[in-house]
């Protein structure tokens, strides 16, 4: 509910990761510094690809060693920046 309709992600069945998508165009790495200012941080997707360039769009979200409520609210904070990033392109 807080990530624009942009997006699209992973509804793992266990494990400990979200895998989130976004537009082609995105910078993940960029939104990540912007997230951090805000207390917030995710691991972005492109230093999971063996070649440079591949997985720019695309982020991992841990969902472990966090309460509902926290993830919840870290979440609106990704939503909020990816938002503002998206009305900004």
């Amino acid at each position: 509910r807080h990530f624009p309709v942009d997006f699209k992600w992973s509804r793992p069945e266990g494990g400990m990761f979200v895998w989130a998508e976004g537009p082609d165009a995105f910078d993940m790495e960029r939104i990540y510094w912007r997230a951090v200012e805000r207390h917030t941080a995710f691991v972005p997707g492109q230093f999971f690809y063996a070649q440079p360039g591949q997985g720019l769009a695309t982020m991992r979200l841990n969902f472990t060693m966090a309460s509902g409520e926290r993830i919840d609210t870290a979440v609106g904070v990704l939503g909020d920046i990816l938002a503002h990033q998206l009305a900004a392109a």
